[in-house]
C-alpha cells in the first residue's frame, strides 16, 4: 500500500480546480500559525470564481482552532463576503480533528445536495485530509466530488504546533508525523484503503 504514497501525493498536491465553481471550499481549521495558508487560499478560491462559498467549522475555539468568529472576520478581511462564508456544526463535539471536521463537511453537503466541494489545508496536512475526506465521503455522501487545493505555502523550517495544538515541531517534522499517522490510521481501519482514494481521483 505504501508504494502508493508518491503517487497519492503529487495527484493530491496538484490537484486541478473543478473547470466549474464547485458549491463550496471547506477550509480544515488549523493552529494560529498555519492558518493563513487556509485562509489566504480559501479567499483566493471564493475571489476568483472556484467556489460559491466558503465553509469553515462552526466551533468555539478549541484544538487549537481560533473559532469560527475569527476566521469569519480574518475571511472578510480577504474580501470574502460574510453572506458567503458558512458555519459547519462542529459545537457538539470536544474536540476537533481531521475525521470530525470531513464527517460533518460531508453530511452538511448531502443536506445541502452540494455536487463539489474544494478541500483546504496547510501543504503537510493536505494529504491526510484529503485521504479522510475520501473516507468520510464514502460513508456519508459517495456522489459528492471532492477536489484538493492545497493551501499557501508556509515556512519549512519555522517550529509551529499542529494537531489540537498538542505536537510541536517544524513543518517538515510534520510531514513524517502526517505519514506515521496515515500508517496507523490504516492498521486500525480509520481510513479507506489508498487504492480506494487512487480510484476515487482516476473515476472522479
Amino acid at each position: 500500500m505504501k508504494q502508493l504514497i508518491p503517487e497519492l501525493l503529487f495527484k493530491i498536491l496538484c490537484d486541478p480546480a473543478p473547470t466549474k465553481a464547485a458549491d463550496a471550499a471547506y477550509l480544515y481549521a488549523q493552529t494560529v500559525e498555519n492558518q493563513d495558508s487556509v485562509l489566504e487560499k480559501g479567499a483566493y478560491l471564493f475571489n476568483n470564481g472556484c467556489a460559491q462559498s466558503i465553509w469553515i467549522s462552526d466551533s468555539l475555539a478549541k484544538s487549537g482552532y481560533p473559532g469560527f468568529s475569527i476566521w469569519q472576520e480574518k475571511l472578510i478581511n480577504l474580501g470574502v463576503p460574510s453572506n458567503a462564508i458558512v458555519g459547519v456544526p462542529m459545537h457538539e463535539y470536544e474536540i476537533l480533528n481531521t475525521y470530525i471536521e470531513a464527517s460533518e463537511a460531508a453530511i452538511l453537503a448531502k443536506s445541502k445536495s452540494a455536487q463539489s466541494l474544494i478541500v483546504v489545508s496547510a501543504p503537510f496536512h493536505q494529504l491526510r485530509v484529503f485521504i479522510t475526506t475520501v473516507t468520510a465521503l464514502s460513508r456519508e455522501y459517495p456522489q459528492l466530488k471532492a477536489y484538493s487545493q492545497t493551501g499557501n505555502f508556509l515556512a519549512w523550517s519555522k517550529s509551529v504546533s499542529h494537531s489540537q495544538g498538542e505536537l510541536k515541531g517544524t513543518r517538515t517534522d510534520f510531514i513524517y508525523t502526517e505519514l506515521d499517522r496515515i500508517e496507523l490510521y490504516h492498521r486500525k481501519g480509520f481510513l479507506v484503503s489508498l487504492e480506494e482514494v487512487k480510484n476515487y481521483l482516476d473515476n472522479r
